[in-house]
């Protein structure tokens, strides 16, 4: 499954325009680099490079663009630690870096650093000082699908400066959440009021099988909320409209991230509330 996800991001980049993108003869090597610390966790960092868009992918290739071998640093204001490699068949990568002692704080900055052989990447963020709060949850039958419901979420927003909200999913029974219809809001327009709307289901990415943009019934989900700062909050909606929401594999030249380096890459913090609820 995941080699037919890499084909067809690679073939969505064959789609584009040339000039942005590394072509077979082209190709200059980088790093990819994603990086998240949210507030009371632990911070993760997933690590690959890019390849040429007519490499021949199968599975070998996929094991070799992981990155295994890097020296990741997390710096706080009062604390450093080295990431632990963690190997988890379940995801992809399925080696990547995670702290277990250092966890995010609401306001904080914290600084990345990547060392690869001789090679260093860095990056730095902060975590927003507010974290959204979950009003409610709630359900409303469809008319035309009787086994699934439809989702709605409401948000108090009680803090004058401007926030970047982005909303996922994630069935109970699984790790990886995925962004819901709409994919994010700021709150430029509900500052100190309610905001509410319907959250749609999406595919984790849009080559998996197409499904149901409703919820099944009797099946627990969770709904997150995070809120992230605008540099994140741009380049996530850059990436899902070049690539669908699937791994950063490819490497595009339009991406700007915050890792300085031969890399394309983000670090950033997230203030989030999660809640679970049952579509009965």
């Amino acid at each position: 499954m995941r080699v037919i996800l890499l084909l067809s991001l690679l073939t969505l980049f064959l789609s584009c325009n040339n000039k942005d993108l590394d072509d077979g003869l082209s190709y200059t090597p980088k790093f990819i680099i994603d990086g998240n610390i949210e507030v009371d966790d632990f911070p993760v960092v997933k690590i690959t490079h890019n390849i040429p868009i007519n490499a021949k992918i199968d599975s070998a290739l996929l094991e070799q663009i992981i990155i295994r071998w890097a020296k990741v640093e997390v710096v706080s204001k009062d604390d450093t630690e080295v990431l632990t490699l963690i190997h988890d068949k379940k995801v992809f990568p399925y080696y990547y870096y995670k702290a277990r002692r250092l966890k995010g704080k609401l306001g904080e900055s914290y600084k990345l650093k990547v060392t690869y052989n001789d090679i260093i990447m860095e990056g730095e963020t902060y975590i927003p000082d507010h974290r959204p709060e979950i009003d409610s949850l709630w359900f409303k039958d469809n008319k035309v699908d009787t086994m699934r419901k439809e989702l709605y979420i409401r948000l108090f927003d009680d803090t004058p400066q401007l926030d970047y909200y982005r909303f996922y999913t994630r069935p109970d029974s699984i790790m990886e959440f995925s962004p819901t219809t709409p994919k994010f809001t700021d709150d430029s327009k509900f500052i100190n009021q309610y905001f509410e709307s319907s959250l749609y289901r999406n595919r984790l990415s849009n080559f998996e099988e197409p499904g149901s943009t409703l919820f099944l019934r009797d099946v627990p989900i969770i709904v997150k909320v995070s809120n992230m700062n605008k540099q994140a909050n741009d380049f996530w909606n850059k990436y899902q409209e070049l690539s669908a929401n699937i791994p950063l594999f490819g490497g595009n030249k339009l991406l700007q991230g915050n890792v300085s380096g031969p890399c394309i890459g983000i670090w950033y913090g997230t203030a989030s509330h999660s809640q679970l609820i049952t579509p009965n």
